[in-house]
């Protein structure tokens, strides 16, 4: 079995739970996992595998709430973690972006604002956690050093020698 062959498989399901979907939406049904499953013969918890498999949302109705909440808000203006502050979204901030990303609402990414501020720096001249001073990086620094190694961005290694801390011994001392 090749390394994408599964692909095979799910996506006639996949395609036939699309169908599903949008069949129930045309006849104005509440789209939930079990309507869906009844539709195409699963049960509700394969239906859920489905969708989870290919990071699409599996809870319908919170969905279509949330979509609706930003009807009126601009959210390129907004980073994912905002907007899901915004709304009280519980979930982690990764479904959230996956809600946001399938549903094609626009938000602002981090990573771009990171790119801008690092642009405007000699990064080789600092450490990663000098770097997170100097721009106000509001996370830890360890996941700047994780941004800036990820794309290839320059920067100062930690001094990690303990010379600095070490007392040498003057020569007053050493002639007794």
């Amino acid at each position: 079995m090749g390394k994408y062959d599964y692909l095979n498989n799910i996506k006639p399901v996949v395609t036939e739970v699309y169908q599903a979907i949008e069949d129930l939406k045309k006849e104005g049904k509440k789209i939930t996992n079990q309507s869906i499953g009844e539709r195409i013969g699963k049960s509700k918890q394969s239906v859920h595998s489905i969708l989870a498999s290919i990071n699409h949302p599996t809870n319908f109705q919170p969905c279509a709430d949330i979509v609706e909440k930003f009807k009126d808000i601009e959210t390129k203006d907004y980073t994912a973690m905002q907007l899901k502050e915004l709304i009280e979204y519980k979930p982690s901030v990764y479904k959230f972006q996956c809600l946001l990303n399938y549903h094609k609402i626009s938000y602002k990414r981090l990573r771009d604002d990171l790119r801008k501020a690092l642009n405007t720096i000699d990064t080789t001249a600092f450490t990663y956690r000098e770097l997170a001073e100097r721009i106000n990086y509001d996370s830890e620094p360890e996941k700047l050093r994780k941004f800036m190694v990820r794309h290839e961005i320059p920067f100062k290694p930690l001094d990690r020698s303990r010379k600095k801390n070490k007392i040498e011994p003057s020569d007053e001392t050493s002639t007794m």
